[in-house]
């Protein structure tokens, strides 16, 4: 049996069951990502990240020669796929979660003169919900959206802990739309 030495790795590998069983099973792995993914670019990533844990696996000792290489190079494949897709959710709904323009559902002011009169009477109707609101949401509010301000900067302004201003946030929009919605 031949070895190998792993530049990624640094150490010495058996080149023989484990990669000629993961080599003659890509074309499913990619699959798999695939079918996880959604991305082609993606999958062929995925196929070089098995290809290293398998390599490390084989080299910490934790593959033991049984004649079930195939289910465990797939198994490890569904494995980092779910890991991946899972990470991609928190990353987009992390990314999104107060990243909103209270004005968004107020579509522009193109058009003809009625279009613009409909347009200023919603803004004006939003300026009443926006002064209904208590002073510290307020605050919030105009900081971050007519100063453009981080929620971080908004806490050092306000000496305030940067989720206290994410929440006066959250319930400033979840206001102005209760408000909003009364004012029909």
């Amino acid at each position: 049996m031949k070895t190998i030495i792993s530049p990624a790795l640094g150490c010495e590998v058996s080149s023989a069951p484990l990669t000629v069983e993961l080599f003659a099973v890509r074309s499913k792995i990619i699959a798999i990502a695939v079918s996880f993914l959604k991305d082609r670019e993606e999958a062929e990533d995925v196929f070089q990240d098995v290809y290293l844990k398998i390599q490390s696996a084989q080299s910490r000792g934790f593959y033991l020669e049984g004649g079930k290489a195939r289910a465990w190079i797939l198994q490890v494949t569904r494995n980092h796929c779910t890991d991946l897709t899972r990470r991609g959710k928190n990353k987009k709904n992390i990314s999104t979660s107060f990243d909103q323009n209270i004005f968004d559902f107020i579509p522009s002011s193109d058009g003809d003169r009625e279009t613009q009169m409909a347009h200023q009477e919603r803004l004006d109707r939003a300026l009443a919900c926006f002064k209904r609101l208590p002073e510290d949401q307020k605050q919030v509010v105009f900081c971050r959206i007519y100063h453009q301000m981080s929620f971080k900067e908004i806490a050092e302004k306000h000496d305030i802990s940067v989720n206290t201003a994410l929440g006066r946030m959250r319930y400033a929009i979840i206001n102005m739309k209760k408000y909003y919605d009364g004012n029909k």
